[in-house]
């Protein structure tokens, strides 16, 4: 809208003349020179958002690289958690191989423990 731009000639005028086109549009009216401010506006406002836009996808960028250092971190867990059980599992083989007290420890079906002498 125009409203408020009355008086205004001006700024208008000052904007037209520091153009280096302005001076061919100089010597119209200050009603076409209205469009012009109005461009310059949009031009302002287009400018805000392409650095609006810029800013979120750093942001977006900034975001996936934490994510991925978090998933790298959590396939880093998972491979440590693994082989730590892998390791007790070892372990364990290891430890009802050689009886330590002399009683030999045999599994049942059930997974309970029966203790022979």
């Amino acid at each position: 809208s125009y409203d408020g731009l009355e008086g205004s000639d001006s700024v208008v005028n000052a904007l037209v003349d520091s153009n280096p086109l302005g001076s061919r549009y100089a010597d119209r009216s200050s009603e076409s020179n209205v469009p012009l401010f109005y461009a310059m506006e949009k031009q302002a406002e287009l400018n805000t958002a392409r650095e609006e836009i810029n800013r979120l996808a750093n942001l977006v960028g900034d975001a996936e690289a934490a994510r991925q250092d978090a998933l790298d971190f959590v396939h880093t867990m998972q491979k440590q958690v693994e082989e730590m059980e892998a390791k007790v599992r070892r372990q364990e083989k290891l430890g009802s191989a050689v009886p330590t007290t002399g009683r030999v420890h045999l599994y049942n079906q059930r997974g309970t423990v029966q203790q022979k002498s």
